[in-house]
């Protein structure tokens, strides 16, 4: 978790976008934050096995999103 609180106040430091056109790890298309989560994939264990677990789709990651309706 530390890890990828560093990226996005690494990324908002520097005024880089964090989301990118895909949404998924490992795209040739890939931007600043998913390129940054895979390099350090490559040298934690920990993430490593959250990832393979994204990639084999063996959870699904949602969003909330709460819209105040104004009547």
């Amino acid at each position: 978790m530390l890890r990828i609180i560093a990226v996005i106040k690494t990324l908002g430091k520097k005024n880089l976008a964090l989301p990118g056109k895909v949404k998924k790890i490992y795209q040739e298309s890939n931007e600043n934050f998913l390129r940054l989560i895979e390099m350090i994939v490559e040298f934690n264990p920990t993430m490593q096995e959250h990832i393979h677990l994204i990639k084999n789709e063996k959870f699904i990651i949602t969003t909330l999103d709460i819209i105040y309706k104004k009547s």
